[in-house]
């Protein structure tokens, strides 16, 4: 949804963002070994770009909360992270759901 707004590919956005090439190699290594990852972003259009040019690319299950997360939907999310489900090896947030309250303890990363 958000490439189509976008004039680049996903290749182009990755070659013009050091940010996601950073979290592209990073991301799979930290899975590949076992780790629970937590990334946060202040806004929702990074989480988005993050979803749609890393992880669903490289086929990496993800969790993801926001600010159009609903309370149950949020709740769920949490604890599938929380369990370490291996299905969802990375937790993607906004910094707004800081406020609340949530306990990943399951993130190592």
């Amino acid at each position: 949804r958000l490439l189509s707004t976008l004039p680049q590919s996903a290749e182009e956005l990755l070659q013009q963002s050091a940010k996601l090439r950073c979290l592209q190699a990073l991301l799979p290594a930290l899975v590949s070994r076992g780790h629970y990852v937590l990334v946060f972003s202040q806004g929702t259009r990074m989480l988005d770009l993050i979803e749609v040019c890393i992880l669903r690319r490289l086929g990496i299950g993800y969790a993801r909360v926001d600010g159009q997360s609903g309370v149950e939907a949020r709740a769920q999310r949490v604890r599938d992270f929380q369990r370490r489900r291996p299905e969802f090896p990375v937790m993607l947030l906004t910094t707004s759901v800081g406020g609340f309250g949530f306990k990943l303890t399951a993130a190592d990363r």
